[in-house]
């Protein structure tokens, strides 16, 4: 008791013997207080410490008739401010929840899969089951041979899906079907990006609400009906979001497992997610990041996550450069250039398929010195 009254007065109590207006434990006064100088750090320690005490020793709570009406307006007035906090803390993820299942459930009707016809049913689902079965038959997560047509070389369909998270779950789960896990796995995969968006929104200091109408924003975004049909579109998703916050909360011992999954989700996209990280973690340590972060943690989170990534991108890579086709690819002009019919920032079905208010906030970051960069990349 001695101790924590001691604790008390370095925080702004002041212990005042046999004085009126403290705690007393049968006529003894342990601490008293300077209602001016006692900050709201101050009543809610005190509140802990009363807390335990009429927990612990019953008779304490006759005691607390004789503290001041002004503290336990305060103390009242910390559990409001806490429960109010508490409610921020939970309410706009929980809605974020809720809107994503009602939107869900408009657009799924009965007897109707979370899938397309395009693409989805086509190819990954049946593809999937296809790999899966290899995986059990040949006891590996990496079969070298698939018995398509007059069968094939794994590595040949090692963009659909080898060692994927929904494929290893669906050698985990060998009773049930590939497509009701890949179903499964996709709205996993469509929550917690827009909960992760949340959570990066948050680390950067911005408002609940405004977090909460960028991620409505994210979640409604044209892109993600890839949810359902491109799938390797857009299931890394989680995975770079992941790797942004890491980088904000300077959480930096957990890009290479980031940038792994991001590589094992789809390896196609991995270049372009690993550029994003690296602009993202430019953006936020400024000219610092070339001076430590660069060579000292970027390069060696990439590497090592290419190199845990290796039994799966080295095959690959050998089968591609054994199977060219011809045809003329996109150059790199092409690929830079400024495309002014913005199709692959506004709606289009294999753009981001974002709104008009996005490229009203891009213009608008032309005339602000911090965001100029990003909206002239962008652009």
């Amino acid at each position: 008791i001695s101790g924590l009254s001691s604790a008390m007065s370095t925080r702004g109590c002041v212990r005042r013997p046999f004085c009126p207006g403290f705690l007393s434990i049968s006529s003894v006064p342990l601490f008293s207080y300077d209602t001016a100088a006692v900050k709201k750090t101050d009543f809610l320690l005190a509140r802990m410490i009363i807390h335990d005490f009429t927990q612990a020793e019953p008779f304490l709570k006759n005691s607390l008739d004789s503290l001041p009406v002004v503290f336990k307006k305060h103390v009242l007035s910390c559990n409001l401010e806490r429960g109010i906090h508490v409610m921020k803390k939970w309410f706009y993820p929980a809605s974020l929840i809720l809107l994503l299942i009602i939107l869900t459930a408009v657009i799924l009707q009965d007897g109707y899969l979370y899938g397309s016809n395009t693409a989805w049913l086509s190819q990954h689902a049946s593809l999937a089951e296809t790999i899966r079965d290899a995986c059990l038959k040949q006891h590996t997560l990496l079969p070298g041979w698939i018995s398509l047509g007059g069968g094939s070389n794994g590595y040949q369909f090692a963009y659909y899906g080898f060692l994927r998270p929904d494929i290893l779950i669906g050698c985990l789960l060998p009773q049930f079907s590939m497509t009701d896990i890949l179903i499964w796995y996709m709205l996993a995969v469509y929550l917690c990006s827009v909960l992760l968006c949340f959570a990066w929104l948050r680390t950067e200091n911005i408002s609940h609400a405004l977090s909460w109408i960028g991620s409505v924003l994210f979640m409604t975004a044209g892109c993600l009906f890839h949810m359902h049909r491109q799938i390797m579109f857009v299931n890394y998703l989680p995975f770079l979001l992941l790797a942004f916050i890491c980088i904000r909360k300077k959480r930096l011992k957990w890009m290479p497992l980031c940038m792994l999954f991001i590589c094992l989700s789809s390896f196609y996209f991995a270049l372009s997610a690993f550029a994003a990280i690296g602009w993202y973690w430019l953006r936020t340590e400024g000219r610092d990041f070339w001076r430590d972060s660069f060579l000292k943690r970027f390069v060696p989170s990439a590497l090592l996550a290419a190199g845990m990534a290796a039994a799966l991108l080295l095959p690959t890579g050998l089968v591609l450069l054994e199977h060219k086709r011809g045809g003329s690819g996109a150059g790199l002009l092409e690929l830079l250039a400024p495309n002014p019919a913005l199709n692959n920032l506004l709606f289009n079905e294999y753009g981001m398929g974002l709104t008009f208010i996005c490229l009203y906030a891009i213009l608008a970051g032309l005339k602000v010195n911090k965001l100029r960069a990003d909206s002239i990349l962008y652009l």
